[in-house]
């Protein structure tokens, strides 16, 4: 074959799909589901010790965009309050396996009664049809946490990331319906993406936020923008930024040891709002 030809051959493999297996076009959305499964492999692979409940159940809820299933865990005990665990890590991924972790870790410290819904994610799903679903499980709680003992009037939005973007769109649709089901909202470095952070006339009359920050969080900022629109707003907000630490998402979702004082300081506020609400 003169060498001319092979060489054309051979730049042929490199680019049209099948010729050559180490370069060959994956589906779209192979990428997404592949960063998936590595963060459902890290938290399955977390030598963490698991704190104990006294039970954890599933549990499915009817939304528009199909059913939601959500765990609960109930570390035990009377008169709980409650927390609604928003796993999304930024609208694509996060769900029960990832922060399984982190629920169990909120439920023994705070003591909480701790639900951990799989939301529907993107690209799948519209953000509407999160948002909604999102609202589905909340709706579905609030009436049944007695079951468990716990207490109707304290339920707290706990989220990071995107994630907090969420709780803020939650509670901004408990107020705008006038049902209060939202006591307080606990957002760890939160992130708004291409949209920014909420205007401040929409963040009039929300629950009380705690909000922490690393300093050395590159989104740190829109954090802190968050936090002056709250302010702006009259909104009873806290603000406590780390030094020395960066962004919470996957650390917080896998409930590393070193970040234990974190978890102790989110389940103080958690108790805290709830006992000042009594």
């Amino acid at each position: 074959m003169p060498r001319s030809l092979a060489c054309l051959l051979a730049v042929l493999a490199a680019f049209l799909p099948g010729c050559n297996s180490r370069n060959q076009v994956q589906p779209p959305g192979s990428e997404l589901l592949q960063q998936r499964d590595m963060l459902r492999t890290r938290a399955l692979q977390s030598t963490n010790p698991l704190p104990s409940m006294e039970s954890i159940e599933q549990r499915t809820v009817q939304s528009g965009s199909g059913t939601v299933t959500l765990q609960v865990y109930y570390p035990g005990g009377q008169d709980l309050p409650v927390v609604l665990l928003i796993p999304s890590i930024d609208f694509t991924a996060g769900d029960i396996v990832t922060h399984d972790h982190v629920a169990r870790s909120l439920a023994a410290e705070t003591p909480a009664l701790v639900f951990l819904p799989a939301l529907p994610l993107e690209p799948e799903n519209t953000r509407m049809e999160v948002i909604n679903a999102s609202l589905d499980v909340l709706s579905w709680m609030s009436p049944r946490v007695t079951r468990w003992g716990s207490n109707p009037d304290c339920i707290l939005l706990v989220a990071e990331g995107a994630g907090a973007a969420l709780a803020i769109k939650l509670a901004q649709r408990d107020r705008k319906a006038r049902e209060k089901q939202i006591s307080g909202l606990v957002l760890l470095t939160p992130s708004f993406g291409n949209e920014g952070p909420p205007m401040t006339n929409s963040l009039r009359d929300l629950p009380p936020a705690y909000v922490l920050l690393g300093d050395d969080d590159p989104l740190s900022l829109e954090g802190q923008a968050l936090v002056d629109a709250m302010k702006f707003s009259d909104n009873n907000v806290r603000v406590r930024r780390q030094a020395g630490m960066g962004g919470l998402r996957m650390d917080w979702a896998l409930a590393e040891p070193d970040l234990l004082q974190i978890m102790l300081e989110v389940a103080a506020v958690i108790r805290k709002a709830c006992t000042l609400r009594e």
